[in-house]
């Protein structure tokens, strides 16, 4: 109830900024769902609204910008979207990425293995694939390559670590 009582006395007045430190601490599934409505509606209003939390993934529901403060209190990442900050935050900490491509064609292994590009770190057989550590995200250029040269590819997607792996390598490295 004192989360919820913050968040209307800081309402109260119609502010133009609104800053929230941990929102949605201690509240239960109804009261996040509601405090994202409101959130949302603020956007709407364009009303600025800054969150502080180590909730990671409430910040990925709510935030249309986001910054990362290391220890120090320095901005080690920010971006427009987290997937800008996620590519912020895996160059930072020099993460490699996966590419996972689905096949039934068991000779997309050896196809990968001939593309000669400075972005794949290794290649993987998988029992129905393969698995590509990457720097950064080739798909586009893997796809152009595949089409016409290997058939069979079923699926193929990006496995990236999760926001807040890539937080606390960046943030236990300071």
């Amino acid at each position: 109830m004192n989360q919820r009582l913050g968040l209307a006395l800081a309402l109260l007045n119609d502010p133009e900024v609104i800053i929230l430190d941990e929102p949605t601490a201690n509240l239960d599934p109804e009261g996040v769902l509601r405090y994202r409505e409101i959130i949302n509606q603020l956007a709407k209003e364009e009303k600025t609204v800054l969150i502080c939390s180590h909730i990671l993934s409430e910040v990925k529901a709510v935030c249309t910008t986001l910054g990362i403060i290391s220890q120090g209190g320095r901005l080690v990442a920010r971006g427009g979207s987290v997937g800008e900050v996620e590519d912020e935050l895996i160059l930072q900490s020099n993460t490699p990425q996966k590419i996972v491509i689905r096949s039934i064609n068991p000779d997309v292994y050896d196809f990968i293995e001939s593309i000669s590009n400075p972005d794949i770190l290794e290649v993987n057989r998988l029992r129905n694939g393969v698995e590509i550590q990457v720097k950064r995200d080739i798909r586009e250029e893997l796809a152009e390559k595949l089409k016409g040269n290997c058939s069979g590819i079923t699926e193929m997607y990006l496995d990236r670590p999760s926001l807040e792996d890539l937080f606390l390598k960046v943030y236990r490295r300071e």
